[in-house]
């Protein structure tokens, strides 16, 4: 997919509570939004950037080495 343009403040928000709560459904309960909202948000942020900041292959979400040496994620796991 295409660059879809500059991320939104609130792309941003959804994605760092997926990493700081660790789970989508806590994103989506820290943020009082549904499952498939914060779900949504993260693959449009992922294609927008088009890199993978985040693994979803196990159970919970990490980021990838790529997530982890970005300036603004230091300090997370």
């Amino acid at each position: 997919m295409s660059n879809l343009g500059t991320p939104t403040f609130e792309q941003l928000r959804v994605f760092l509570a997926v990493v700081d709560s660790g789970s989508v459904a806590g994103a989506a309960c820290k943020l009082n939004h549904a499952v498939l909202v914060i779900t949504y948000g993260v693959a449009n942020l992922k294609s927008q950037l088009d890199l993978d900041y985040s693994s979803t292959g196990t159970r919970k979400p990490q980021l990838t080495a790529a997530g982890r040496s970005r300036p603004c994620m230091t300090g997370w796991k």
